[in-house]
């Protein structure tokens, strides 16, 4: 199954993901519209790595994925992650 996003640009020009989520206002903002990601670019790899370190490099696959979800919506994001 594959999710479908529907992006939008922010005020700053951001691309976010736009969904359910926009009606649960108990959430912080950038988990209801996480910053969409592409796979395999060097911003996104440069964001996987730094989370990878602030685990200290001992954090699973799934650790990192779920901090990295908390703001991000990266493009086949486990994917990217094993890299």
């Amino acid at each position: 199954m594959t999710a479908k996003l529907t992006p939008r640009l922010d005020e700053d020009g951001i691309i976010r993901c736009d969904g359910r989520l926009q009606y649960t206002e108990f959430l912080h903002f950038d988990v209801r519209f996480p910053i969409i990601l592409p796979r395999g670019h060097w911003v996104t790899k440069r964001i996987v790595k730094q989370h990878h370190e602030l685990g200290n490099h001992v954090a699973g696959a799934n650790h990192t994925l779920f901090k990295l979800s908390a703001r991000y919506w990266i493009v086949s994001a486990q994917e990217e992650i094993r890299e």
